[in-house]
């Protein structure tokens, strides 16, 4: 494998702008359609060189990370040295990744042996197989962890092929991005403690070796995630995984939307449908309550109308009981035009109840002073037993004929009674 920044004729600091003008240099050069038949398969794989060293070295995180590893990538696999200067190989099936990192690795984006799905499907199943051999001998972890899987190491979601779900896609690139190996990288070791000639000397050497370990364990899983993202970066399956899923959960929200504004809308429905039955049953009952204040007044009237068409007395002394009976009633009735109120025996059986007529009315508790009347107030619109105030005779006539007063009326006389102290006189002028 040739360095990437070989390919195009650069030095490793060029800047952005050089790179792509000596990219569309090389790629118009190297071009099949500009060679001759026996040259163009010389020049497509060329071709195909130059495009892969442009596509690394134009990201800025897959620059970096082959800037990081370009040494390594160059040697192949050897890349873990010994203190001495030699060469210390990796155990046997060891996965190494540098050589995935190239656009020649595979021929075309299909299934067939050397196409994108299948390459990258033995890749990422090689490498899943020595973390599961690592994992069954790394004393990290723990007898716990192992009883949760029946000591058996976990799977990696597999690569799949060109025909793999959306769900299969996403899930595998979820996974190895966060990558993390089993491996010990004992390879990595810079001294053999064995040869340590003293304690002090050994501890040293095993405190530069986990150094050492743990160095070249992070730089593999780094560079597995590097793999993972170059390989996803040209995966023609997670763009329209990645479509299809947003699809799917659009409809989902869509649909979830739409029952919460249906249900919504029934209980919107509900309670309105609430709101007009409760007014109409209180239009009902103030309906019912003007009707029968209409039939009150109405029978007060015709007993007055029925008094003056009563027939005319036959002799004197019919006449005179008339008279007689007319001055009785003009007597008891006084100067006031407010009807005299006359109590029952029994008690009152319980009114209907009813909604409040909205009065013109000035209320006074039980613990206000009678002189919190209003100044023009007349005592003779004050209702000692329903504790009210009327602006009006008027007012105070339709008042007096109503069924609550009378109950608050008859109500006032038994608490008299009961106390002593009952006034005929004052419970006869409410």
């Amino acid at each position: 494998m040739r360095c990437f920044y070989e390919v195009l004729g650069v030095p490793v600091d060029v800047d952005d702008d050089a790179l792509r003008k000596a990219y569309r240099k090389a790629a118009l050069k190297n071009h099949p359609d500009k060679h001759a038949i026996d040259e163009r398969q010389a020049a497509e794989e060329r071709f195909k060189e130059i495009n892969n060293a442009f596509e690394v070295l134009s990201d800025p995180s897959e620059r970096k990370w082959y800037d990081k590893h370009r040494t390594s990538i160059l040697r192949g696999s050897e890349r873990h040295q010994k203190g001495d200067g030699g060469q210390k190989e990796p155990p046997e099936g060891y996965v190494d990744v540098s050589r995935f990192f190239a656009r020649g690795c595979f021929t075309a984006f299909d299934d067939t042996n050397k196409g994108f799905y299948t390459v990258y499907a033995e890749c990422f199943a090689a490498i899943d197989e020595q973390e599961q051999r690592a994992w069954l001998y790394n004393e990290d972890i723990s007898e716990k962890a192992r009883a949760r899987t029946n000591n058996q190491p976990p799977e990696a979601p597999a690569f799949g092929r060109s025909d793999a779900s959306p769900e299969s896609v996403i899930n595998f690139y979820r996974h190895w991005q966060s990558f993390t190996t089993q491996l010990d990288f004992a390879w990595a070791d810079i001294y053999d403690t064995r040869t340590a000639p003293d304690r002090r000397t050994r501890r040293a050497a095993e405190e530069e070796n986990k150094k050492a370990r743990r160095r070249a364990r992070r730089e593999y899983a780094e560079s597995v995630e590097a793999l993972v993202l170059f390989v996803k970066k040209r995966d023609p399956r997670y763009e329209n995984a990645v479509a299809a899923i947003e699809e799917r959960e659009s409809a989902r929200a869509a649909e979830a939307k739409a029952r919460r504004d249906a249900e919504k809308a029934r209980r919107y429905a509900l309670m309105k449908e609430s709101l007009v039955v409760e007014e109409s049953e209180e239009e009902e009952s103030e309906e019912e309550e003007s009707e029968e204040e209409e039939s009150d007044d109405k029978n007060g009237v015709e007993e007055d109308v029925g008094a003056l068409d009563a027939p005319a007395p036959a002799n004197e002394a019919e006449a005179e009981a008339q008279a007689h009976a007319h001055a009785e009633a003009e007597a008891g009735d006084g100067a006031s035009n407010t009807p005299r109120v006359h109590f029952a025996e029994d008690t009152l059986p319980p009114a209907k109840p009813k909604k409040k007529k909205k009065e013109k009315v000035v209320l006074i508790d039980d613990d206000d002073d009678f002189d919190a009347a209003p100044a023009a107030a007349s005592t003779d619109l004050w209702c000692e037993a329903c504790r009210k105030w009327f602006k009006s005779e008027g007012a105070m006539a339709n008042h007096v004929r109503s069924k609550k007063h009378n109950q608050a009326v008859e109500a006032l006389r038994r608490r008299l009674e009961k106390e002593g102290l009952l006034d005929e006189d004052d419970v006869a002028s409410c």
